[in-house]
């Protein structure tokens, strides 16, 4: 078994493992963020592009306007989780990868008529005096599919990269003549259903948060019924996302405690997974009662409201994200098959630097870019009044 992972690389860090551990985290919360919007709000927003409600359709299509510039944001955000947990477990991650080449591979065959598909969606400004047209529609639909099949292959890899006890087994599985043919399917794991649920059920909190901020703060002639229905719809949505997060992601400690031979408290009990497991119970329970208070009154929620519970969602993406690496490290310590902590580090300055340097721009860019395109938005929703 210790043949699919060579221990004694790398030789060191270039990074402690505690900033490893803190750049994942705040870079999965930032990928979240963006990738909760396209996972579990495409399919929303096709659903409400059949409505008859006209505040609906409203809602899906500036949705579904801003869904290009969301998936360019989500994917380049998500090299920052990936580039550093190759950085502190790269050959556990090559190894992992190798054992689903194909289907890592097919997320890029997956992502290309996915990424155009929401640009074909929305070419011609997605007129919504009228239900949305059937070939609108199947696009939507088959984009909604892709981004959901690109998510199951990502949970497919990544359940299984940090329990090396099954790795032996599902190697076993999907070999040719002692060779690795890439297509490892762990489905049967335990521990894979919850993990894939949680992540869809933390999209569905995401994209609630996003239906209110859009509502108050980015859409200026939104009438204050248009932000009464947001609120409603979003309670609707948020709820059901946390009762879901919740499940599933207790159901996903609970199988990975008892595969790995320990109990759910000695994954998250530990000190450093105390405050952060609190917190992430907490922050989606007093969002979830501003939403449900909000979704009852004649008075719609304050923009200082707004942005107080989009700030206090992305806390709880990096708490939620915190407590995965946690649980994920717990495991590997139990396997005593690749060395994390006690690895020596050399920092090397000359590439943090230039991570540093170029985070930095990429971010000013970035802004630039959602400044763009919300002040886009906001003239073509003036002109359409």
């Amino acid at each position: 078994m210790l043949g699919f992972v060579d221990n004694s690389f790398p030789v060191q860090y270039g990074v402690p493992q505690w900033m490893i551990i803190a750049l994942r985290t705040l870079g999965f919360a930032l990928h979240a963020a963006f990738m909760g919007l396209w996972y579990a709000g495409i399919p929303l927003a096709v659903l409400m592009a059949r409505s008859q409600n006209l505040s609906l359709r409203q809602i899906s299509r500036r949705l579904m306007l801003q869904m290009p510039v969301i998936v360019a944001l989500g994917v380049n955000l998500g090299i920052v989780p990936l580039l550093f947990l190759q950085a502190g477990f790269g050959p556990v991650v090559y190894s992992a990868t190798i054992l689903v080449g194909w289907f890592w591979l097919a997320i890029i065959a997956l992502l290309i008529p996915a990424y155009y598909g929401v640009y074909l969606y929305g070419w011609d400004g997605i007129p919504v005096d009228k239900p949305i047209a059937p070939w609108r529609l199947a696009v939507g639909i088959i984009a909604g599919c892709l981004f959901v099949a690109i998510g199951f292959l990502f949970a497919n890899g990544f359940s299984f990269t940090f329990r090396l006890e099954r790795w032996e087994t599902l190697w076993e599985r999907a070999q040719v003549a002692g060779a690795a043919t890439g297509l490892t399917v762990n489905i049967d794991d335990p521990v894979f259903w919850p993990r894939w649920l949680f992540i869809f059920s933390l999209a569905l909190q995401t994209t609630a948060c996003w239906m209110v901020l859009d509502a108050s703060i980015f859409r200026p002639s939104a009438t204050v019924e248009d932000r009464r229905l947001a609120a409603r719809l979003a309670s609707r949505i948020y709820l059901p996302g946390f009762v879901g997060a919740l499940v599933f992601g207790l159901g996903y400690l609970y199988h990975l405690g008892q595969s790995s031979g320990a109990q759910i408290s000695a994954v998250v009990g530990q000190l450093p997974g105390v405050v952060p497991g609190l917190v992430a119970v907490l922050i989606p329970i007093a969002i979830g009662s501003v939403l449900l208070n909000a979704s009852g009154r004649q008075a719609p929620l304050s923009p200082k409201t707004v942005v107080m519970c989009v700030g206090l969602h992305i806390v709880y993406l990096v708490c939620v994200g915190f407590l995965r690496i946690w649980a994920d490290l717990f495991t590997l310590q139990l396997s005593n098959r690749y060395e994390f902590w006690g690895r020596p580090v050399a920092f090397q300055w000359s590439p943090f630097l230039l991570f540093v340097v170029t985070l930095i721009m990429g971010i000013a860019v970035v802004s630039w870019m959602i400044v763009q395109v919300l002040r886009n938005l906001m003239t073509t929703t003036r002109e359409a009044n």
